[in-house]
């Protein structure tokens, strides 16, 4: 497990070779506060493009690496997990014991040698009663670098505590049609046509979009951004820039929203720059 995390957030940037490291910015001050304390539970629902069933995968491994009981699944469709510890029917007494022996589950209906398929939502509602932490796949993006939802998705689970939105810096450069899945969409949210070229700044915009990233995205939920794929030195230093535009934009927002509502409320928890997460 290697590879520098770069993260940014309103008190500046970070950095960790630790997943669950990055995702603690802007609680670290506070250690009463951090989010992935061994004690603590809590749904993490990763949307977009670009390497989020990897995303899960690491924080899979660091959870194994630190012994803190998880479940792995989707509200939608992802790769199926390591057969050892995969659950393919919603059967709760399997599940506890499955996650007893090997402190870890990874749970879904098969639909193929490769794919599963989510259990009823209502049943996964019922999983998160067993106080560990789970990690949904909730969106579909084809293997493509960069999307936005259409109607129906992402599938946010009720009561998801953090969601991860993921991008692939690869898709800057194509045209929206090429590197995007629901191209439509995308075009619509950019006021673009979808033979257009994705720029730096769309990936802005798009993560801080009500009809993109943060698509069924409450107050309540903390919101964090993976700028996956910076492979290169060029590459980085476009995801920082990319980072800051993010984080400038969410805290104009936060004030605009104090003014109006009289209270603060950051839309982005912090952004974080990674390489070594890329999805084949």
């Amino acid at each position: 497990m290697t590879g520098e995390i770069y993260s940014l957030d309103e008190n500046g940037w970070k950095w960790t070779d630790s997943l669950w490291k990055a995702l603690e910015t802007g609680a670290v001050s506070n250690p009463m506060a951090r989010m992935w304390e061994k004690k603590r539970t809590g749904i993490v629902s990763v949307v977009g493009a670009g390497g989020k069933t990897t995303v899960i995968r690491r924080l899979r491994e660091e959870c194994l690496a630190e012994k803190i009981p998880h479940i792995v699944s989707t509200t939608t469709h992802m790769q199926t997990g390591p057969e050892e510890c995969f659950v393919k029917e919603p059967d709760l007494e399997q599940i506890k014991s499955v996650l007893e022996k090997k402190g870890t589950v990874w749970m879904g209906i098969p639909i193929s040698k490769e794919k599963m398929g989510s259990f009823p939502l209502d049943f996964l509602i019922n999983v998160e009663n067993l106080n560990v932490w789970m990690f949904l796949e909730a969106d579909g993006a084809k293997c493509l670098p960069v999307k936005a939802p259409r109607d129906t998705e992402p599938v946010i689970l009720k009561g998801t505590t953090h969601v991860i939105s993921v991008y692939g810096l690869d898709g800057i450069g194509q045209q929206i049609q090429e590197c995007c899945c629901r191209p439509e969409h995308v075009a619509q949210i950019l006021n673009k046509n979808t033979d257009e070229i994705l720029e730096w700044k769309d990936l802005v915009k798009l993560a801080l979009s009500p009809c993109g990233g943060r698509k069924s995205v409450t107050n309540e939920m903390e919101y964090h951004i993976i700028l996956n794929k910076a492979d290169t030195k060029e590459q980085k230093k476009l995801a920082k820039k990319i980072a800051e535009a993010i984080i400038e934009q969410a805290q104009m927002s936060g004030r605009e929203r104090e003014c109006s509502e009289n209270q603060a409320h950051s839309v982005v928890k912090s952004v974080h720059i990674t390489d070594w997460l890329y999805s084949k």
